[in-house]
């Protein structure tokens, strides 16, 4: 992707979140996302069971794994960037 798309895409986001409200909208993002690591989470440990509070916490660990991805790969392109 371009810089001037990415810019083009951040306009049209901010242009998009001026006009609506983002709750409903992440909410079902972030209902995904959970859906998405509780599935690694169940595969992960097929055979064996897990209790609930265990499921959650490998869940949480899983969403915080991907958070430190995402600002490594930020840094990463910050750094790479003129």
């Amino acid at each position: 992707m371009t810089p001037a798309e990415r810019e083009q895409r951040r306009l049209a986001a901010n242009e998009r979140w001026s006009k609506q409200d983002p709750g409903p909208f992440m909410e079902k993002v972030r209902a995904g996302f959970t859906q998405k690591l509780l599935l690694e989470v169940l595969e992960e440990a097929k055979g064996s069971y897990l209790a609930e509070a265990e499921i959650e916490r490998r869940i949480e660990a899983k969403r915080r794994a991907h958070q430190n991805r995402m600002t490594l790969a930020a840094m990463k392109a910050r750094r790479a960037s003129p």
